[in-house]
């Protein structure tokens, strides 16, 4: 749960990760520093005109789903945990593990001669650990958190570990291609994939956000090597198959919302609870307030509004001129929303002990905040890309092996039967994932999306890669490989 994050806090949360608590208290600063005019004010009498839209979904019959241990790959996951050796962090070994980070990092993205001997005997020492996750990857569904326990205080112990696992297996794969075993290589890449998917299947934000991080570290150690000289036309084909499938395994996003809200809803009993523990006589005052009751009609209003567009194509979507509120436009047959100065009240509206003169205690402990979304919108967005890009760029690997040639159309990957659909870009207007095949040799072609800008710079490549991807966000290059890219120190 977070409240609405500037791209800094949200690059720190996306690194960070997993701590629902964290990102609370990074929600309740932000409302501080970005609202203070309303940060832990009651709204008075007459702005509190918050519609009464009722449940945004069929909670009950959401809720009861549940998964059986032995159907959880989370299960296994957490088995894997219990052997994992991960790196020294401590103060006096920070210098060398960050060293054997940025190391691995190299490995996966430019070959296993960039492995130090800290990241080969990490790999090693691992080696229990790995193939209990791997292990893991292959089950059909996950679930970290049963959704009738979830709140802000969940702990998320398999998300919290998942890059490190992906880590090792990019690192796994790179020393297999190394060594020329590239189908097995694959199974290790198709592990990460289906991992990244796992976390969001049946989790809120931080699954989803620690998801899709996840598959973007994945996203170009896979190109690289699938432009391996030594990858054939067979490893390609299964590696195709398998990600068309892995991408069908993605939570639409109105899944996650769900998930949220569910922890919304737990969460303010839990802040009650809380307050009845510590500060019994202040949690009478908020019952008597009425400030649950608004909080959930405001959690019902923002997750209606959410939710009605969650599925919906970017280009449908109209967010508000106002950032701050957080909202889309209301979409035909949505409940219609309070004024705009109301919203920036119900921003930061906060669930909290009271003092005597009616001003907010500021406890971690018993503050609550509504979360925002609309960062979650271009989270899954960004992974649409990214999974449009490995697609098309194996698909064109493949296409390759099998003409001698990049295709002149990124549609003759359909009418050549290697896709049955053109991925889309999920920035665009509805056109599918753009294409362009360039002239210069070495041959080469350029997969791009139009971006957060909805400009597509004719898919210009970066000037300067960055040091931990090959290529940008939105604009990738798919080479066709001489020799092996990897190198072979």
């Amino acid at each position: 749960m977070t409240t609405f994050l500037d791209d800094g806090v949200r690059s720190r949360a996306g690194k960070c990760g997993a701590s629902r608590l964290a990102l609370w208290l990074c929600a309740a600063l932000l409302l501080a520093v970005g609202a203070p005019e309303a940060s832990g004010a009651l709204l008075t009498s007459d702005e509190t005109d918050i519609p009464d839209v009722g449940e945004p979904f069929d909670v009950k019959a959401f809720e009861a789903y549940s998964l059986p241990a032995g159907k959880n790959a989370d299960s296994l996951y957490l088995l894997a945990q219990r052997s994992l050796v991960k790196l020294d962090h401590k103060r006096a070994a920070f210098a060398r593990s960050e060293a054997a980070e940025k190391s691995a990092r190299q490995a996966a993205l430019l070959g296993w001669g960039e492995a130090n001997d800290d990241v080969r005997k990490w790999l090693d020492a691992n080696e229990k650990a790995l193939g209990a996750w791997k292990s893991g990857t292959m089950w059909a569904e996950a679930i970290e958190v049963p959704l009738r326990e979830l709140n802000f205080e969940s702990d998320l112990p398999v998300s919290n570990d998942a890059r490190t696992f992906v880590k090792l297996a990019l690192a796994k794969a790179s020393q297999l291609t190394h060594e020329e075993q590239t189908a097995e290589a694959w199974t290790w890449y198709r592990a990460t994939l289906r991992a990244s998917r796992h976390l969001g299947m049946r989790g809120g934000v931080v699954e989803r956000m620690v998801g899709a991080d996840v598959y973007r570290l994945a996203r170009d150690p896979i190109l690289n090597w699938a432009a391996c000289t030594q990858v054939s036309a067979a490893d390609l084909r299964q590696a195709l198959d398998d990600i068309v499938a892995i991408d069908s395994m993605t939570a639409p996003l109105s899944r996650s919302l769900k998930v949220e809200y569910l922890g919304v809803r737990h969460s303010i009993n839990l802040v009650l609870t809380n307050l009845r523990k510590e500060h019994p006589f202040v949690a009478v005052a908020i019952r008597q307030s009425g400030r649950p009751e608004q909080m959930m009609r405001v959690a019902n209003l923002y997750f209606a509004n959410w939710l009605a567009n969650a599925d919906r194509p970017r280009s449908q979507r109209r967010p508000r001129i106002d950032k701050e509120v957080g909202l889309f436009e209301p979409a035909p047959g949505s409940p219609r929303l309070p004024p705009p100065r109301v919203l920036k009240k119900l921003i930061a509206m906060q669930l909290s002990g009271l003092e005597p003169n009616m001003g907010v205690i500021k406890s971690p402990i018993v503050d609550y905040a509504l979360p925002g979304m609309m960062f979650l919108f271009d989270t899954v967005d960004q992974d649409q890309v990214n999974r449009a890009a490995v697609i098309t760029g194996l698909a064109l690997q493949l296409y390759l092996r099998d003409h001698g040639r990049f295709p002149q159309a990124v549609s003759e990957l359909v009418s050549a039967r290697y896709l049955k659909i053109l991925p889309r870009d999920p920035y665009g207007n509805g056109e599918s994932i753009h294409y362009r095949l360039e002239s210069k040799p070495p041959e080469r072609a350029v997969v791009w999306s139009v971006g957060l800008g909805g400009i597509s710079e004719a898919g210009e490549l970066p000037a300067a890669k960055g040091d931990d991807r090959s290529t940008s966000d939105t604009v990738f290059e798919i080479t066709a490989a001489r020799q092996s890219p990897l190198s072979t120190k």
